[in-house]
């Protein structure tokens, strides 16, 4: 029989989910316009045969919705069919929806351009109209896939910033605004799901549109996208460093500090994987202490890599390393990569660990820069280059054997907020 202490240690170890984007072997996400079941059942079926519970689907929004009140059926009748798929072989799955922006390529349907007047991205996150035949849209989607057993909740899109970015008139409030709107919409529609906005990592490092107040507090989960790579860790800081290596912790404590419940807000690191067309011991070994990494934190969901399939070479419009992301090749055979993160999701469905406990924080010190109602990249860069600053003092208590939690300054002299966080001290 456990003793009391061992029953304490079971209730709070970490039981995180271990999941994939799904880039579909066959076709890429075209695929939905030229659909293959039993392709997809094939594919589901090789990650689930590696451990992986869970799956990101992308949608291409132009293909399901061709006007503003007006669907493809039959690309509707694929996304039942993948439903099907999903219950058959006991996947779960987020939908990605408002999903205009994939790998590179930009998707937006013309049908917005003709309501918004302005340019092809233009009151996406703005126009009444717009957002109206949005609304119409997730009534749709649910009508298909709501009630599915298997069903995790609405993605409202995939990095949103990045579709944000090509409207010159969208002011983060108007960003803000949609966020709230569109994820309380998805909460009328489906209640209790895990409706969330998988935004990259621009608005943490950049403040770019959505803010990190908004993204912390709304929605059932905060994502979090956690590339050494795309973040600028890479190339700032070098592979074997800690500011590499604890990226996504970096990024929840973050978060946290922005969350007005960081004792039970719940994180997914939505995106993560190997993003280099050379791969490598040193490398794995790198994305093995990444994801060892993101256990020292409580409250995580899940990880989710990028993702489950190569591109297909037949497919010539990508760079490079969007050829060599996947868990498996186009044949459904496994990959180096896939390889090793089969090794660490054995690892910790079997030996799952207790996160660390942070009694010390840091104060954030953001930058005095002011934040102009449409953000700029000039200004993006600068508050990225205050926050990496921040990342180095997060970084440099780890290096000294301290996992730190990070505090906003007008918490500093809150007590009741220190004691619930369980922060005892505060390290300047």
């Amino acid at each position: 029989m456990m003793d009391i202490v061992t029953e304490l240690e079971e209730k709070f170890m970490q039981k995180i989910r271990f999941g994939a984007n799904y880039i579909p072997s066959k076709n890429w996400l075209h695929s939905w316009m030229d659909w293959d079941e039993k392709s997809v059942e094939e594919d589901l079926s090789a990650c689930k045969e590696i451990g992986i519970d869970h799956i990101r689907a992308h949608i291409i929004w132009p293909y399901f919705q061709v006007d503003q009140y007006v669907i493809n059926k039959q690309a509707f009748r694929n996304l039942e069919s993948f439903r099907k798929v999903c219950e058959k072989v006991n996947m779960d799955f987020c939908l990605s929806v408002f999903t205009g922006w994939m790998s590179g390529l930009v998707a937006v349907p013309a049908w917005v351009q003709c309501i918004s007047k302005g340019n092809y991205c233009e009151g996406i996150l703005s126009h009444p109209g717009v957002i109206e035949g949005e609304k119409y849209f997730l009534r749709e989607l649910t009508k298909v896939i709501g009630d599915s057993p298997n069903f995790l909740g609405f993605d409202l899109g995939n990095e949103m910033t990045c579709i944000a970015d090509r409207d010159p008139k969208l002011t983060g409030k108007q960003a803000d605004a949609w966020n709230c709107d569109m994820l309380n919409f998805c909460e009328e529609l489906v209640p209790g799901k895990l409706h969330n906005n998988g935004d990259d990592h621009q608005p943490w490092f950049m403040k770019r549109y959505f803010s990190r107040e908004v993204l912390a507090n709304t929605g059932a989960i905060t994502p979090l996208h956690c590339y050494a790579l795309f973040t600028g860790a890479l190339d700032r800081f070098g592979r074997q460093a800690e500011e590499s290596i604890y990226l996504a912790p970096f990024m929840q404590e973050l978060a946290n500090a922005y969350s007005n419940d960081p004792v039970n807000r719940k994180y997914w690191v939505q995106e993560f994987g190997t993003v280099t067309t050379d791969l490598n011991e040193e490398v794995f070994d790198f994305m093995r202490k990444s994801i060892d990494a993101m256990f020292t934190e409580n409250n995580l969901w899940g990880i989710t890599w990028w993702c489950t399939h190569n591109i297909s070479k037949n497919h010539t419009s990508f760079s490079d390393k969007e050829y060599v992301l996947g868990l498996f090749d186009n044949d459904n055979k496994i990959t180096e990569s896939g390889k090793m993160f089969s090794e660490m999701v054995k690892k910790y469905k079997t030996n799952s660990i207790l996160p660390v406990k942070r009694t010390s924080a840091i104060v954030f010190r953001d930058s005095d820069i002011p934040k102009p109602e449409i953000v700029d990249w000039n200004t993006g860069l600068k508050f990225a280059d205050a926050t990496w600053k921040n990342a180095e003092r997060f970084c440099d208590c780890i290096r000294n054997g301290i996992h730190p939690a990070i505090i906003l300054p007008d918490k500093v002299g809150d007590k009741e907020y220190l004691k619930m966080r369980g922060i005892e001290n505060i390290l300047d």
